[in-house]
């Protein structure tokens, strides 16, 4: 298949793809799997499996090539954040708008259904090659990643097993991505005594402990410097305390994010966290709980990989660290914690998450090219 109907290809499966609504929650990827799944069977060769979640979320896994111990796992998801509010498009974000002679726009255009096809388009480009693979391809749209990463949890043992590199081709403009910072979200809670709001000295406020124990909180972070991802930093997502304005307010609680670099374990951040919510009990004589919310480890692959070395040379580019969390996060666990892996894929980080997302087709197809030929020299690197 020519370069030229690939491209075409793409462009027409892309569109598709965003007319199709996956946003998460509720995360339903059924409809975009069953058209994943109907494209397998018209290109013919390709060994196509729905792994499920549950009746609406579910995974699709396109793998080519021999079944040997030597396997390149191609990963990539379906759903979407929600559109949020209609009045900021300039579109509709369902109408896979072409915006001029190469942008299409749309809700997941480069977060990351341009990632999916490329994915798509790389086993495309390879069918007329199958005999010559150095390894076995197996491409994963997964569910789920946008809430908690449930899809990649669903295929991890199946799709990692035997692998020897992981691409994962969330937006990044084209760059290489070979760290991610892990994640650590938590619900805090302080629990003072009411008192009425005229005489606050016979109260215990938890609003107040929660004020004091934020503003405390990063100088419990540690202070450790990365190359590619800087420091570890936190966030106050939520918070909610206290029942009425003249009552002192005997609770409050708050949702925190906390994005820790390499080498940084959660468990040591969350040792951190008791010790300082014990300070905060002894000092205002309140008392607290916690609740984990999210927890993914921090990631790094190593610059000196033959494949990391062959596509920093091709691109011509700096690496990059991402501040945030990919699927390699659950792929990359248990057993399969040491196999290399690179975040690479079409799209402007800058216009994800936003209204009037947008892709570019010639960043698309460039990253294509790329990932593909890499692909084929897997043999000699």
């Amino acid at each position: 298949m020519t370069k030229k109907n690939v491209k075409q290809l793409m462009e027409k499966w892309l569109r598709d793809l965003i007319r199709i609504d996956t946003q998460n929650p509720p995360g339903h990827t059924k409809e975009a799997v069953e058209y994943i799944q109907g494209i397998a069977a018209e290109l013919g060769g390709i060994n196509c499996k729905i792994l499920a979640i549950d009746d609406h979320r579910q995974n699709v896994i396109w793998t080519i090539g021999e079944a040997t111990n030597r396997k390149i796992v191609l990963s990539g998801h379906l759903d979407t954040v929600p559109v949020g509010n209609l009045d900021f498009w300039d579109f509709d974000p369902f109408s896979a708008k072409k915006l001029d002679s190469d942008r299409i726009g749309g809700r997941g255009a480069a977060d990351m259904k341009a990632g999916v096809i490329t994915n798509m388009g790389i086993i495309t480009m390879l069918l007329d090659e199958i005999e010559s693979l150095p390894c076995q391809i197996t491409f994963v749209g997964t569910a789920d990643e946008e809430v908690s990463m449930q899809g990649a949890r669903t295929v991890r043992d199946e799709v990692m097993k035997d692998a020897e590199f992981l691409f994962i081709t969330e937006p990044t403009n084209g760059m290489l991505g070979i760290a991610e910072k892990g994640v650590l979200q938590l619900k805090v809670e302080f629990i003072g005594n009411a008192a009425h709001g005229s005489m606050p000295e016979q109260g215990i406020n938890a609003i107040m402990t929660m004020n004091k124990f934020l503003q405390q909180f990063n100088t419990i972070l540690p202070k450790n410097h990365h190359p590619l991802l800087n420091r570890t930093t936190f966030n106050v997502g939520r918070i909610n305390g206290g029942t009425k304005v003249n009552i002192v307010a005997d609770t409050c609680w708050s949702e925190i994010d906390i994005r820790f670099i390499p080498g940084i374990n959660s468990n040591e951040l969350l040792q951190r966290t008791k010790k300082l919510l014990a300070v905060m009990n002894h000092d205002f004589g309140t008392t607290s709980n916690y609740k984990i919310l999210h927890q993914l480890p921090a990631l790094e692959t190593s610059k000196i990989h033959p494949l990391i070395s062959f596509l920093m040379k091709k691109l011509n580019k700096y690496v990059i660290g991402l501040t945030y969390a990919t699927d390699a996060a659950e792929l990359l666990t248990g057993p399969f914690q040491q196999v290399p892996f690179a975040i690479i894929g079409p799209g402007d980080p800058n216009v994800i998450h936003q209204p009037n997302e947008f892709v570019s087709m010639t960043e698309i197809v460039i990253v294509t090219e790329i990932l593909t030929n890499a692909i084929k020299q897997f043999n000699i690197l």
